[in-house]
């Protein structure tokens, strides 16, 4: 797994090198379409993914289906590589990826707020306003009611955890009392 992030991340080092951040911002979105656009055609996913078609076979459906979508020529040679490699397998990881680094480039926040119950609409500008004062910016909010909370909420961002959740107060407390006995 470890060992897989790591050829993604040369690939796109690769990629994306040299480039300002227009151009990569352009080479990644291009890179998103095309993933997308091979892994849900399944007449060609299955086709890319055949043994018994060639790499040369497997170019040339990249090639035409490229031109089709209008794709860049850089990301075309980045899927092709993908096929000379035998690692088609890694293109949803890719997928993924790409969006996490456009979005850094854009200096999108992702956050997911957990909570107990659901949020009205009130309560979530209020977060985003509360959000914005701690130094986030363009906040991609997603939320998702998660019943284990108790009451409460948590806020996931790509490095952190904010906890503000009655489970995890009482684990706390219940921390506190074991440590002084």
């Amino acid at each position: 797994m470890i060992k897989d992030k790591k050829c993604i991340d040369n690939y796109l080092d690769a990629l994306l090198t040299g480039n300002s951040v227009d151009e990569q911002l352009s080479l990644l979105t291009d890179a998103i379409m095309f993933s997308s656009a091979i892994s849900s055609n399944e007449n060609i996913w299955l086709f890319l993914n055949s043994p018994l078609m060639s790499s040369v076979e497997k170019s040339g459906v990249l090639s035409n289906f490229a031109k089709k979508l209008n794709t860049n020529k850089q990301v075309l040679n980045l899927f092709n590589l993908f096929v000379k490699n035998k690692r088609l397998s890694l293109v949803k990881d890719l997928l993924l990826a790409c969006q996490k680094r456009k979005d850094q480039l854009s200096l999108v926040s992702n956050i997911e707020l957990r909570s107990s119950h659901p949020m009205s609409e009130e309560q979530k500008t209020s977060l985003l306003k509360h959000l914005q004062s701690m130094g986030f910016s363009n906040i991609n909010l997603s939320s998702k009611v998660d019943p284990s909370i108790g009451f409460g909420f948590k806020l996931l961002t790509d490095n952190k955890e904010y906890d503000l959740s009655l489970k995890s107060i009482f684990e706390e407390f219940k921390e506190k009392i074991i440590k002084n006995n």
